[in-house]
């Protein structure tokens, strides 16, 4: 009876997270990662690295996509892709409208870094390539043999 409680309970959690996390419009990209929502309902968003999480999904994290919280005012980050190794994300120049492309290599990790010590935004920063034009985009994904697309 306890095992059937608790796997009902565990069951409520994870579909809680799962809605919660579309609620506020955010997606999980793999290795902390979160395609967090500035706005949804017009299409705008950051990049983050979760630093903090509850049952919602991520609350709080270092910037990638704008660079900093600063740069939000002249970019967004319109699309992501993500795969075991790579997101791919198209940026918007809220001035312009000119797209930008980036690669994020998501092959690091924080989890033993102290951020208050270090400078963690930095650490992510040399994970992330671009800007690129579309032309160069394609270029980067076919070298490094990235098969995302985005829809």
């Amino acid at each position: 009876m306890k095992s059937k409680i608790l796997g009902i309970l565990m069951l409520t959690v994870v579909l809680l997270m799962f809605v919660g996390c579309e609620l506020y419009g955010n997606k999980d990209l793999g290795n902390k990662i979160t395609l967090w929502a500035r706005d949804s309902a017009e299409g705008q968003f950051d990049l983050v690295y979760c630093g903090s999480s509850d049952i919602g999904g991520c609350i709080s994290g270092i910037y990638m996509l704008p660079e900093n919280q600063y740069d939000k005012y002249t970019m967004y980050v319109e699309t992501a892709k993500s795969n075991d190794k790579w997101v791919i994300a198209r940026s918007v120049n809220i001035n312009d409208q000119s797209k930008n492309y980036w690669i994020i290599d998501k092959n690091f990790s924080l989890d033993d870094v102290d951020c208050n010590k270090s400078r963690c935004d930095s650490i992510i920063q040399l994970n992330v390539a671009g800007a690129f034009d579309l032309k160069d985009f394609k270029i980067r994904k076919q070298e490094l043999d990235i098969n995302l697309k985005f829809d």
